[in-house]
């Protein structure tokens, strides 16, 4: 079986996923754009759709966090006031850091970057998270930003 099939077996689903959400989350500053809505109702918004998601979702934008639900905050330890306004790099082991950041800098810019890979988190009681990323480019408050959904890694064996 090649590559490719193995892959789109594994993570298909997931990229739907994504990018339905990254549909509806661009949907949501089309409409602000085009209408001039306040900006209460569109953040009202942003929120309803931050609320119900189930798995672990966030913004970054210039290289910090803008937004996040509380599976983030569950997933690494920290408030989401503790998170949010922080920068990504803060939360991510020393040892990825250049790998996350590299990735990060290549899709704002629009250079080819993974959509789905594997990295370890830093949880704020000083533990590695394996985590898996599923990121995309979005527009947020009419500037490019990242869409990040997180889930702890299945395939790592936690000792």
């Amino acid at each position: 079986m090649d590559a490719n099939k193995i892959f789109a077996d594994k993570y298909g689903k997931d990229l739907m996923e994504l990018h339905k959400l990254m549909v509806e989350l661009e949907q949501i500053e089309i409409v602000r754009q085009r209408s001039g809505k306040p900006h209460w109702k569109t953040e009202k918004e942003y929120r309803d759709f931050f609320a119900k998601q189930t798995e672990a979702v966030a913004i970054l934008q210039n290289d910090i966090i803008v937004r996040i639900n509380p599976q983030i905050s569950e997933m690494i330890g920290y408030s989401p006031e503790e998170v949010v306004g922080t920068p990504f790099a803060q939360f991510i082991h020393p040892s990825e850091l250049p790998r996350v950041q590299k990735n990060y800098e290549n899709r704002i810019e629009g250079r080819e970057a993974p959509i789905i890979y594997k990295t370890i988190a830093q949880h704020k009681a000083g533990r590695s998270i394996y985590v898996i990323l599923k990121a995309g480019t979005i527009t947020y408050w009419e500037k490019p930003a990242i869409f990040l959904i997180a889930e702890i890694d299945p395939d790592h064996k936690y000792k």
